[in-house]
């Protein structure tokens, strides 16, 4: 037999291995096939996908990442609202210090009825005009003022200088007057901290509506003397005003006229501007805003001031506080000295507070610097802080 018949021979024979089967070809040839273990004529199929076990492994898992990534994602959301609340400060702080350049001074804080006078002796009457002059109007705040340099110049060219910003009857009731129509609901974002959890607009009465409420409020003073203490202090350095303590050692008071040069202690260890921008908690254990109940819950209403004269203004005085409170004060009850009534009149010395953080405050400084104040910020140090003439010249990081 030669070497191509044995090969023949060998591929026609079947050579059956363990795990395998015989199976005819057409030429008569078995070949080889695995074995079908099982009930004749089926195939197990092939497992695909997840157990339970391994699915409740990865749902697990996700739920260990999202409790990881969701306070960093929150973080970085209210971190974002608080450059923003910081970034209002320092457009405000650019435009008083517009102000500054084109008047040789800062505006006020709060105007008094003084400016109606003044528009009254200017002979508003004799051009057609309404001067306002019975002695009950309240002025504008210091809000009014950096208008023309917020990009605001069209709303300030629309208001009546010599009107009020609402129209006060004999009465005493304030109702809608030109000003009031056009623009105490007017709140343009500068003004709006969005980390704000009170309501941006609040309603008076009936005929007051949908006020814009303030979230930055001017710094008026403290009521101290060179000392630190009240001891010390004298009529121009405050003065009791029937629902609190009215400052007149700060940047922006009532009717004030300060002059960077006027900033003994340095404007960058003087605050000008600070945060009002959280809830607080009446005598009664209520959340409560702390702001006015009356026409001053509007952030364009100063003060109703009719004698210039240290020691013998009226108690109206609106968006502006002197210290008298820690930063980060939450409680404005009746019974805390120099509070009694605020929160249900004109907020003279509400707290300066915010939802960031440790609940401190960024604060708006002289030289035009933010810089944030931890809640619980020593008193004193608070209230030489909003002094410009104590002689102390405290430097905040």
């Amino acid at each position: 037999m030669n070497i191509m018949s044995s090969m023949s021979t060998m591929s026609s024979m079947s050579i059956l291995f363990p795990g395998s089967a015989a199976v005819p070809t057409k030429r008569g040839v078995h070949a080889l096939q695995p074995a079908v273990h099982g009930p004749i004529g089926t195939m197990r199929p092939n497992r695909e996908g997840f157990t339970l076990v391994e699915l409740l492994v990865v749902i697990a898992i996700i739920g260990v990442l999202v409790g990881m990534l969701l306070p960093a994602v929150q973080a970085a959301r209210a971190a974002a609202r608080n450059m923003q609340c910081q970034h209002n400060l320092k457009q405000i702080g650019t435009a008083l210090h517009n102000v500054h350049d084109a008047r040789k001074r800062f505006p006020p804080g709060s105007d008094g009825v003084d400016l109606y006078m003044y528009w009254r002796n200017q002979g508003d009457n004799a051009k057609g005009q309404t001067a306002y002059d019975n002695g009950e109007g309240v002025g504008f705040s210091w809000a009014v003022h950096v208008l023309p340099y917020i990009e605001e110049s069209r709303k300030y060219d629309t208001l009546k200088f010599f009107l009020p910003p609402s129209t006060n009857t004999t009465a005493g009731r304030v109702q809608g007057g030109p000003n009031t129509n056009t623009f105490l609901t007017y709140l343009p974002s500068v003004f709006r901290c969005p980390d704000n959890p009170m309501p941006h607009f609040t309603n008076v009465w009936t005929s007051l509506r949908d006020m814009a409420a303030n979230n930055y409020v001017a710094i008026a003073g403290a009521d101290i003397g060179t000392s630190g203490s009240r001891a010390s202090a004298t009529s121009k350095d405050y003065c009791s005003c029937g629902y609190g303590t009215c400052g007149f050692n700060g940047v922006l008071f009532v009717n004030s006229k300060i002059h960077a040069a006027s900033i003994i202690d340095g404007t960058s260890c003087t605050m000008m501007i600070g945060e009002q921008t959280d809830w607080a908690v009446d005598g009664s254990g209520r959340r409560n805003t702390c702001r006015s109940s009356n026409v001053g819950a509007s952030l364009w209403t100063g003060a109703r001031w009719t004698d210039q004269t240290l020691g013998h203004g009226q108690d109206n005085v609106t968006n502006t506080t002197t210290i008298t409170t820690p930063i980060g004060t939450r409680v404005c009850t009746a019974a805390l000295q120099d509070w009694a009534g605020e929160y249900g009149s004109n907020g003279n010395n509400s707290p300066l507070r915010s939802p960031h953080n440790d609940l401190g405050t960024n604060t708006l400084f002289a030289d035009g610097s933010v810089r944030y104040l931890q809640a619980g910020t020593d008193l004193t140090l608070t209230k030489r802080l909003a002094a410009r003439n104590d002689g102390y010249s405290i430097t905040v990081p």
